[in-house]
């Protein structure tokens, strides 16, 4: 098992950062997309072998997903609420390759989901 693939399943040694941000601009000056990920990784480091990152997703501005990501990002018990969902789910992932199936899109959503739903960190 490479060293970044180890790395991918230990993201709750990790602190956790969480980025909710509009994007792209449309002929109005006006944001068209909502871009949302995460990454564990140490505090305060600037190497990017230390990081693990979420799939992104790339969504309309005010669709709902966007609309629960930016729920999610207001609340720092939220955002400890969807990393734990995604870091114990990279945890028991088996995968061998660079990208974690624990940590696509559809996980990312299922962990928004989970923190708004109040469940257990």
């Amino acid at each position: 098992m490479s060293n970044s693939v180890q790395r991918r399943h230990d993201t709750g040694a990790s602190d956790f950062t969480f980025v909710v941000h509009d994007c792209e601009t449309g002929r109005d000056g006006l944001p068209t997309t909502t871009e949302i990920f995460g990454f564990f990784g140490p505090a305060g480091s600037e190497d990017d072998d230390d990081f693990v990152t979420t799939a992104s997703l790339v969504v309309p501005v005010g669709s709902p997903i966007a609309r629960m990501a930016y729920q999610v990002s207001r609340q720092d018990r939220l955002i400890q609420r969807a990393a734990a969902r995604l870091s114990r789910a990279a945890r028991c992932c088996r995968c061998v390759t660079a990208e974690c199936a624990a940590l696509d899109e559809s996980h990312l959503v299922e962990a928004l989901e989970h923190a708004l739903a109040g469940g257990c960190p």
